[in-house]
Formats: C-alpha cells, sequence, structure tokens
C-alpha cells in the first residue's frame, strides 16, 4: 500500500500517525475541549467523522493507525412520517388548535439532523393527551444515532407559531404520549441542519469553528460551532471548478480552474465571494500551503500567493514558465515547515523535491541524484503544529524532516539579484566542507560559470560585466556564507 495521506493525532498526550491510502483532507475539530477528541475528514466525496472511541488506538504502540471505523457526523432524515392520534375535549374554544407533529434524530454526539415531513394535522385542545407513533426506531449504524427528538406546531404564539421542542426519547420507543401545555414546550426547532453535499472535498478549518469545502464550482461551510450542519443558503457559486481551498484568518481562498475568489466575512451567512481579477489558476490542490498569511500554490507560470494584500507570482524573477514546468506543477504535493514551502513532484524520468521560501525568495532543489543519493520524494507529510515537526512519509518510514544528522545532497538556487553595472571577477564561500561547487548564472547574456572552490581562498572567476546575477551552489555540505566580489581587496577577511 502506497500511504498517501498522514495525519498527527493526539490522545492522552501520546502522539499517533493515522494514514489512508488516498488523498484525504483532514481536520480537527472546529469545537474548543471536545470531550470526544474528534477528527473530521473528506474522502472519496463524503465527510465523515472519527474520535478517540473509534480509532484503535494502542498506547503502548503509537505508530501508525488505519482510521478504519469512522461515521456520518450528520444524522440523516426520517424515513417514516410520523402520525399523531389523539381525542379532543375540553369547552373553552380558545384553547382548541390544530396540531402537527415532526422529529428528528440525534447521534451520539449529541448533534441533531434534518426534520421528518409534518404528520397529519389534528385538531386537539390545548392539554389533551396526542398519540405520536409510526416513527423509525433504527438507522444505519454508520450514524451512530441514539435519540429522537419530537417537535409540535405551537399556533398559541399566533402569527409566529414554529415547531417546538416536546421531547427526546430513544431511538427504539416506537410512540410518544404527548401531555405538555404550549406554553411548557421548548426551544424552536433548528432550520439548518443539512448534511454536507454528497461529493465534497478539500476540506479546511477557520478559526471563527466552521468547516469549508467544496464541490465543482460551489464552495461550501458549515453552520458555526456545528460541523455536521452544511446550510445550503452558505454555499457559494463561482464561475469556475474549484481546484483547493486556503485561509488567512477567516477569508477563504478559493482557488480555481480560472481566476482565484477571496470570501469574506466573519460568519457564512454573510460572507461574501469577490473574484480577484489579476490572478492565476491553481493546477494542484495538494499543492496549496498556508504560510503566514499567504496562501501559497503551483499555478501554471510558477508558484503563486494570495494574501491580505493581493496575488503575485512568487517565482517570478527565479525561472521562466518553460523552466517552470519541468517541476510538472500539477504532481506538486507541499507541507508547510519553518515559513517556508516543502514540495515534491513526478515527471517521467523522477520523483523529486524543492525548497521555497516566499519570504527571501530563496529556492532549493532536493532531486539531485548520484552514487550515494537517490531522489528526495514523500508520498504524504503532515505539519504538526504542537512540536513544529514536518513528517514525511518514505515508502513504509514516517521521518522527521530535517531533524537527521547528515546532509542529503541539494542544490539551492538563489534569487535573481539586480545591481548596478559591475564586472565580478572573484569569489569566496565559507563552508563546512570542501570542495563546494558552485554555479554563476548572468542571465541577461546569458552564460553560467562553473566554479570548484577547494577551501576558503578566494577563487578566480571569468569576467563578465553584468547587472544581474544569480548563485546555485549544490553538494551535501553546509555552506555559511558566499561572497561574490570584483577584486580580491573588497573580500571580507
Amino acid at each position: 500500500m502506497t500511504v498517501k495521506t498522514i495525519f498527527v493525532y493526539y490522545n492522552d498526550n501520546k502522539k499517533y500517525f493515522l494514514n489512508w491510502d488516498s488523498d484525504v483532507d483532514v481536520v480537527k475539530t472546529p469545537l474548543a475541549n471536545d470531550k470526544y477528541n474528534r477528527i473530521f475528514y473528506t474522502e472519496n466525496g463524503v465527510l465523515r467523522v472519527t474520535d478517540k472511541d473509534l480509532l484503535p488506538l494502542d498506547p503502548n504502540n503509537a505508530l501508525t493507525v488505519d482510521p478504519l471505523y469512522s461515521l456520518l457526523p450528520c444524522p440523516p432524515v426520517p424515513t417514516l412520517n410520523p402520525e399523531a392520534s389523539g381525542t379532543a375535549y375540553g369547552v373553552d374554544e380558545t384553547l382548541k388548535e390544530t396540531r402537527g407533529y415532526v422529529y428528528t434524530f440525534v447521534n451520539k454526539y449529541g448533534q441533531e439532523g434534518p426534520p421528518s415531513e409534518v404528520s397529519d394535522l389534528i385538531d386537539i385542545y390545548d392539554g389533551n393527551n396526542v398519540t405520536v407513533g409510526n416513527m423509525d426506531t433504527s438507522v444505519d449504524s454508520s450514524y451512530a444515532v441514539d435519540t429522537k427528538r419530537i417537535y409540535r406546531i405551537n399556533q398559541s404564539a399566533g402569527e409566529n407559531g414554529q415547531f417546538q421542542f416536546v421531547a427526546e426519547i430513544n431511538l427504539t420507543q416506537p410512540t410518544y404520549e404527548d401531555f405538555i401545555f404550549d406554553s411548557g414546550l421548548g426551544e424552536i426547532i433548528p432550520d439548518s441542519w443539512e448534511a454536507a453535499p454528497t461529493g465534497i472535498n478539500g476540506l479546511i478549518s477557520l478559526p471563527n469553528q466552521v468547516l469549508a469545502g467544496f464541490i465543482g464550482n460551489i464552495v461550501c461551510f458549515s453552520y458555526p460551532k456545528y460541523p455536521h450542519a452544511w446550510p445550503v443558503v452558505y454555499q457559494k457559486i463561482l464561475d469556475k471548478n474549484v481546484v483547493g481551498l486556503g485561509s488567512y484568518g477567516t477569508t477563504v481562498i478559493a482557488l480555481t480552474e480560472g481566476q482565484p475568489y477571496v470570501i469574506v466575512g466573519d460568519n457564512p451567512a454573510s460572507s461574501v465571494a469577490e473574484k480577484i481579477e489579476i490572478g492565476h489558476s491553481c493546477v494542484s490542490k495538494k499543492g496549496i500551503v498556508d504560510i503566514n498569511g499567504i496562501t501559497v500554490y503551483p499555478g501554471p507560470e510558477g508558484l503563486v500567493g494570495i494574501g491580505s494584500k493581493g496575488s503575485d507570482l512568487l517565482t517570478y524573477e527565479l525561472m521562466t514558465q518553460k523552466q517552470w514546468s519541468e517541476y510538472n506543477p500539477s504532481s506538486i504535493e507541499a507541507y508547510y515547515w519553518e515559513n517556508k514551502y516543502v514540495a515534491f513532484y513526478s515527471t517521467l524520468d523522477k520523483k523529486a523535491g524543492f525548497i521555497f521560501d516566499p519570504k527571501t525568495k530563496d529556492f532549493i532543489d532536493l532531486d539531485r541524484q548520484n552514487d550515494t543519493y537517490s531522489f528526495f520524494y514523500a508520498t504524504a507529510g503532515y505539519h504538526d503544529q504542537i512540536d513544529g515537526t514536518l513528517y514525511l512519509q518514505f515508502g513504509d518510514e514516517i521521518d522527521a524532516f530535517n531533524k537527521g544528522i547528515s546532509y542529503r545532497w541539494m542544490q539551492y538556487k538563489s534569487k535573481r539579484y539586480k545591481t548596478k553595472p559591475w564586472c565580478p571577477g572573484v569569489i569566496k564561500v565559507i563552508a563546512k566542507t570542501y570542495p563546494v561547487l558552485i554555479d554563476i548564472i548572468y542571465p541577461e547574456i546569458p552564460v553560467t560559470i562553473v566554479a570548484s572552490v577547494t577551501s576558503e581562498n578566494p577563487l578566480r572567476i571569468p569576467p563578465f560585466f553584468v547587472d544581474t546575477v544569480e548563485i546555485r551552489p549544490y553538494g551535501n555540505t553546509e555552506i555559511t556564507a558566499i561572497y561574490l566580489a570584483s577584486t580580491f581587496e573588497e573580500l571580507p577577511i
């Protein structure tokens, strides 16, 4: 089995690695102090939930766990319509009313589903006994339904009459005897308990206790504090199919096959979708990473960043569109690590990786291969915010990124430095070991000088009169500094 998704799960201060062999989007519950320690995830177009009691956790073995057991978070609509029967008796006609009943299912988490159809209406006096029957007494186990809630119309409220709570009974109880007066009725039935739509994908969690996902060209949101309920009225319809979602704060970045959108608002009920007119399409859902208030993702022309200040083609000065295409951007899967973008990609002849720093624009290739080092490629990854570690899946093993005692072969490419016209003639490299191979690139000529630096001593290089330069060292040693100057006298001692 090739592991394609991993997730770090904590329970009783113990760390477990959950894994799937498919593309799964996993988030922790958006609720604070959740006694069930739930996680929600979308898999094959279905929203699912699991918890500490469903997961096969072994405190003595914190290795990988296959989450075989999960539930559908929103109870279904009842299949049977309730029936109400009773005898009307009384003398005060002002207490006579016409009633209808509905009922809902409630699962083990106390989360409620949508209501049944309304029962046949019955004329009755307030306080008369009404038998409510013909209710479902079993539900598919994947919903973990424990109880039913019964509601009835409260006509004593006049034109504002709504369905109000009557009682909560066990799922297996077939009937209920209702003696309750209108004045004793409880809360009004919720009107937003709709399940997430079939086909939902790309689940993310927001700080306002809301989950978001998408299907086709529709972005969907859960009800605040109720991750099982996804009101249709919250949905935002865009002009292109969505590829994936990012976020900063409560703002959702909807990345599409065309121009991206920002969906702004603290509450999904009032949020607004706005198109970014100067934007770039997204070509890989798994390449979307949120880094310090910026959503970074692969587009057809390079890596793109979107934040509160707009959008930017981050790799514009690093490479051309043709050079970027060599990374097969539609195959990119990426992860957050120390404010950087760690990515992996595959082509017809190799599987490899790179690191990109959105702030400095540093770009490091991790795909160099020689007799000792193989291509650096992970099939899955997860950044653990608790311990700050990026965990990567290599075959059957999970490794902590940048925690080893040796260095892999890497290839680093600097940003493009623009200067006043000058003539570089010497180079000096401070490194842990030597030799160090360095390409000095003058892209506007174009020409590349390959320098093999064997010590701390400066090395002469062929002079060119330039105003633009890039540096590309490669190897498996630690490099502290690279100096480029016109003469030996200009270099630091």
